[in-house]
Parts: structure tokens; sequence; C-alpha cells
């Protein structure tokens, strides 16, 4: 693959179309603390502006989310937007409270939940999807009870997060399971969508992304997934049906990382999806998300290159 695909992307140079903005503080240590905290109480106090639901009960273990009210709107209630945390699928914690500040107080209602981790909580890859839907789903039936427009429901998160907002947007038999399509997505938000973000299997005949070498393949095993990996993959089950994407990627990824990024790009539009792609050239993966204290100028351009993708597709006020 050459480098150059990436210059026919959208370019992630956007903030000269929109207002000068406000961005967010968060004092000093909350988030490293958001990361070391464990239990609901941890979580909810770190996070006061938040309001804590649990949506789920798995045995002993009780699954909240913490709702960011929208800041008040005009004639209408606010979209959603459901961000998943990344990290390999193993805690499953709730972060991304800076963004979270960040998108509500611009006018859409953030949820963040919890999901179970394949180490924290000795979960499978299967039990982290089937969590993120089931999140989706209580945000939907409580949409009045928390004030929001249950018809634009937006859902993302970085690296394995976006893996599971890419899921439901494309398999099936996670929405055959519990007989209703409510976590269906309306729109994605895919931070750090390399290759990994959207294949758990190997792409037959393709020559990067192939099964050799199976090193390359060690990680998705069906024990860790709880399934054939082919079956939880959303590349592998592409559709012509897809809503409209927002996708950013770092240029540090490996070129492997950067060409299943493009392919999965390359195969959606094909396929008509409106998406977007942004590339974001020296940046590792995850600093679509956690850039905002060595690199605040690319965080500040991920925020309105976001805001501006929510505006078009009106899950945001136009200002």
């Amino acid at each position: 693959m050459k480098t150059s695909f990436f210059l026919r992307l959208i370019p992630v140079l956007l903030c000269g179309s929109l207002r000068a903005a406000e961005y967010v503080t968060v004092p000093d240590g909350v988030e490293k603390a958001l990361q070391a905290a464990n239990t609901p109480a941890e979580w909810a106090k770190l996070m006061p502006e938040a309001k804590q639901y649990i949506y789920k009960q798995v045995g002993d273990l009780a699954m909240p989310l913490y709702v960011f009210p929208a800041k008040p709107q005009a004639n209408r209630k606010p979209a959603v937007l459901v961000l998943m945390a990344g990290g390999a699928f193993r805690d499953g914690k709730p972060s991304y409270y800076r963004h979270a500040l960040e998108y509500s107080a611009r006018g859409i209602t953030v949820v963040t939940p919890k999901y179970r981790g394949t180490d924290a909580d000795k979960a499978q890859v299967i039990d982290c999807y089937r969590d993120g839907r089931d999140a989706v789903i209580w945000v939907r039936d409580h949409a009045d009870e928390i004030g929001v427009d249950r018809d634009r429901i937006v859902v993302g998160g970085s690296s394995a997060g976006s893996l599971i907002a890419l899921a439901l947007a494309t398999l099936d038999f996670l929405h055959e399971e519990v007989g209703n399509r409510k976590a269906v997505p309306d729109a994605l938000l895919l931070y750090d969508i390399a290759s990994g973000g959207a294949m758990t299997a190997p792409v037959e005949g393709d020559p990067i992304l192939g099964p050799e070498p199976a090193r390359f393949w060690n990680w998705y095993t069906k024990e860790r997934f709880g399934m054939d990996p082919v079956l939880l993959s959303p590349f592998h089950h592409l559709n012509d049906k897809l809503p409209p994407a927002c996708l950013f990627l770092g240029g540090k990824e490996n070129m492997r990382q950067q060409y299943g990024a493009w392919l999965l790009y390359s195969t959606a539009t094909g396929k008509g999806a409106s998406w977007d792609m942004h590339f974001v050239a020296k940046m590792p993966h995850a600093a679509m998300v956690n850039s905002a204290a060595w690199a605040p100028e690319v965080y500040r351009t991920v925020v309105n290159t976001t805001t501006l993708f929510l505006r078009r597709y009106d899950f945001l006020p136009k200002e």
C-alpha cells in the first residue's frame, strides 16, 4: 500500500470553518483517577456532572452508565451520543469524561457505559458487544426519562469501543437475539479505527490482511471472543444500509493498521455509505481521544471535526 492513498481522504483541517469555541478543562488527575477507579460509587464521585443509572444486572454485577445532559435547546429534545471505552476490551470502564463534557456543552447528551472487560470481569468479547447493545437499548427505552430524542442516537468509541459501535451497525444476530433493533445506531463516531477496529478475522485473498502470517491473528481466538471471530467481525458483514460515520486514524499506526482502515473505508463507501475518513499525521493509537494534554491542537481539531459531522447530520444544533 502507498501512503498517497490517504491524500484522497478528507483532511482534518477544519478548525477555521467553526466559530471560536470554548474547550473544557478537567481538574488535574481526574482522568487518571477514573482509569484507576473500579466501582460505580467511585466513578460517580469523579464525574459530578453525570447522572448514574444501572442499565443491566449480570449476576451480582450492576452495570452502570453515566448520562451527561446536554445544555437546554429550544423546541426539541437533544440527540444522544453513546461513547464506548477502548482498551482492547480488557476493562470496559466508563471513560472519555472530557469528551462527554465537550459534546454535552455543544448540545448533545452523552452517555458513557461500563461494559464487562475480558480481563477485569473474566468476560469474552461477545459479552462486550452485548453490553454495548444493551446500553443503547436502555437509552432508547428510557429516552423520555433522560430527556433525549430516541430517534437520534449516535454510537461511537475509540479502538475496541469503535469496534463495538460498528458491530451494532453490521451484525444482525446481535439484534435478533433480543427480538428488536433498538440498538442500531443512527450514526457512528469511530475514533482510532485501525484494522483492529473492524476486522477480527482474516480477509480471504487479501495480500496484507489475509490468513498468513498466522501470528497476526493469534489474539483473535474463539476462546477469547466467545464465538467464531468471523461472526464478530464488522468488516465481514458490511452492508448497503450503513449509517453515516466519521472515522479518525492516526498517522503513527503501523502500515498494516492503516491499510485495514483504508480497506474498511473504501469497502463501506463502495457500498454507498456516507462516511468521512480523517487521517491525522504523526499521531499514535488512541490519540484521537487522549491527546488533550500533550497535543492540544490535535484534540481541538478532533473536537471541531466531530462537531461539524454531528451538525451536518442534525445531531447537534447548527449554532
